[in-house]
């Protein structure tokens, strides 16, 4: 009886961190360097890098030492844009005074911008840059704050699965 709960509570303590044991590919070991952030968005940064730990932890190894790691991953954020996706008819046409204000903007859409590169600590390899863009939907809410910092978390959240595919493929 104690050797199967024993049992028990060990499969279950296995079951439950197999969550990063699988690797997609060849096994690979990023360090994320610091992320440059030129948007007036302060957490932007922060943000992107917590969502590239988690992408790049499910499929590839996130080293915190920067000499034990197979690749250095850069990364600069160089823009964000929001911009109009959908209006919806707020007044009818009895009660405006003309057709300008007849309209509101009740989605925009998020975009950030983010340079990458991908540095190999062998020199056989040679370094891989690009862009990628993370998009999402911004609802109109009366605090904007708050689908605004969900909005910013899904498109970095877009950004890092990008650059994690890339860094998949990657020899």
């Amino acid at each position: 009886m104690k050797s199967i709960l024993s049992l028990t509570i060990v499969l279950a303590l296995l079951m439950c961190s197999c969550y990063h044991l699988g690797t997609v590919g060849p096994a690979k070991s990023v360090h994320i360097a610091e992320i440059e952030n030129r948007t007036e968005e302060a957490t932007l940064a922060a943000t992107l890098r917590s969502c590239l730990a988690e992408q790049l932890g499910s499929g590839v190894g996130t080293t915190p030492s920067y000499r034990e790691c197979g690749y250095h991953l850069h990364a600069k954020i160089t823009k964000m844009t929001n911009r109009s996706m959908a209006r919806a008819e707020i007044r009818e046409k009895k009660s405006r005074d003309d057709d300008s204000d007849a309209y509101q903007t009740v989605l925009y859409g998020l975009e950030i911008t983010v340079q990458y590169e991908l540095e190999p600590t062998t020199e056989k390899l040679k370094s891989l840059t690009g862009t990628v863009i993370g998009r999402a939907s911004l609802p109109r809410m009366h605090d904007r704050n708050v689908a605004l910092q969900n909005a910013l978390k899904q498109a970095s959240l877009d950004a890092a699965r990008q650059i994690a595919a890339i860094v998949r493929d990657a020899p």
